[in-house]
């Protein structure tokens, strides 16, 4: 995987979309963490309403939750450091 070139704009107002592009999609990827996170809490709160013992295959399927939510919170963390190296790397 080649490491994405950075081209550097030349106006301001080219300046100041980039870093909102790279700020949009920040949002984007958090929206979709956030889901997932959503999700893997109901799923909690479902097994601690529960009237039956949490059995070891209901965890498997709240650890493929935790599994989808955790890989999207690496993502936020890659997109935001990508804004981050935008928005100082911009000049």
């Amino acid at each position: 995987m080649s490491s994405p070139q950075l081209i550097v704009p030349g106006s301001e107002s080219q300046k100041r979309r980039m870093v909102l592009a790279s700020a949009r999609q920040v949002r984007r990827v958090y929206r979709k963490a956030d889901t997932s996170g959503e999700v893997f809490e109901r799923w909690i709160d479902r097994q601690i309403d529960r009237k039956t013992r949490i059995t070891g295959k209901s965890v498997a399927v709240g650890l493929a939750l935790f599994r989808d939510y955790f890989s999207k919170t690496r993502d936020l963390e890659t997109a935001m450091a990508d804004l981050a190296y935008v928005a100082t790397e911009v000049y």
